[in-house]
């Protein structure tokens, strides 16, 4: 599986992920994009391989009815940090997404396309949005 961290989450975070998985790929939107490539640019960029996984901490993306309608027609399966994700510093992070990564990947596997869930930091199991 291929994952993509987009501009919310730290370049550092990707790396450490693909690092110590070494059965999927993960990288950070600017190690394939501009840094300011637009939401919609890069959704509509990565529906095309439609292989991807997006982990992001930008919810906009579920809300805004643009963003919303280049991430359904995509097929991107997403995976949504909860807005708490944003509030802890780098190694707490670091620490609680890789805590995370091995229910992320099993959801990853029974995903359909289109498809988002919600990740909580830690206790509550990873939701599928509907």
């Amino acid at each position: 599986m291929k994952f993509f961290l987009d501009n919310n989450l730290s370049p550092k975070i990707a790396k450490v992920l693909d690092i110590l998985d070494s059965s999927n790929s993960v990288i950070h939107l600017q190690e394939k994009f501009n840094r300011d490539i637009s939401d919609i640019d890069w959704i509509r960029s990565l529906g095309q391989d439609k292989d991807w996984i997006v982990l992001t901490a930008d919810n906009k993306i579920l809300t805004n009815p643009h963003e919303k309608a280049a991430w359904k027609e995509s097929g991107l399966i997403i995976f949504a940090l909860k807005k708490s994700w944003l509030s802890l510093k780098l190694w707490d992070f670091a620490s609680s997404i890789v805590r995370r990564w091995p229910d992320i990947i099993k959801s990853s596997q029974k995903a359909s396309p289109a498809q988002c869930f919600i990740v909580p930091i830690k206790g509550e199991k990873i939701q599928l949005l509907k």
